[in-house]
């Protein structure tokens, strides 16, 4: 969530595309280009399909199988964002450029490091087939962007097992 003057804005691709739009003089997180630019919200919709909901499903499901097969299907998506991020040279998603798809994904992956990987045991395999996403997160946890407003990960975990531990979930 985002709010600016009083005003809420909610959704992850809405507020970076709202972001892009108040603050693109120094740098553009969508590209130029339309079909690139079309391109990368394809991939900010496929990671609110394919990733996102599986890192939720995973956090709330008590049941070993499900939580199995959450963690699987949340792999998956790991693996195709992977795959297509290894087709390009460079650091993140399109290249050399910290942007949409990156700045989509990252928040949910540092959680799933962060939190699953205590909360459910949950690791991202170091791998061939996540050789390029491994590569891709280190990157992001570089950037100036993302070292200047990482939540610590003990807050962080602190906060989700206070919600997520619950038994009624």
């Amino acid at each position: 969530a985002l709010t600016q003057n009083g005003k809420n804005l909610y959704e992850s691709s809405i507020c970076v595309e709202y972001i892009n739009d108040c603050y693109n003089n120094d740098v553009n997180l969508l590209p130029l280009d339309p079909y690139d630019r079309a391109y990368v919200r394809l991939w900010g919709d496929i990671i609110g399909k394919k990733i996102v909901p599986f890192y939720f499903k995973t956090m709330k499901t008590p049941e070993e199988d499900d939580k199995k097969k959450s963690i699987e299907d949340l792999l998956a998506g790991i693996e195709l964002f992977s795959k297509e991020t290894q087709k390009r040279e460079g650091s993140f998603f399109m290249g050399n450029v910290f942007g949409y798809v990156d700045l989509m994904l990252f928040p949910f992956v540092y959680r799933c490091n962060a939190v699953l990987g205590r909360y459910r045991d949950f690791k991202v395999p170091k791998d061939e087939k996540y050789q390029a996403y491994n590569r891709w997160y280190e990157a992001c946890l570089e950037h100036e962007s993302v070292k200047s407003i990482l939540q610590d990960q003990e807050k962080l975990f602190d906060d989700y097992n206070s919600k997520y531990t619950n038994p009624r979930l």
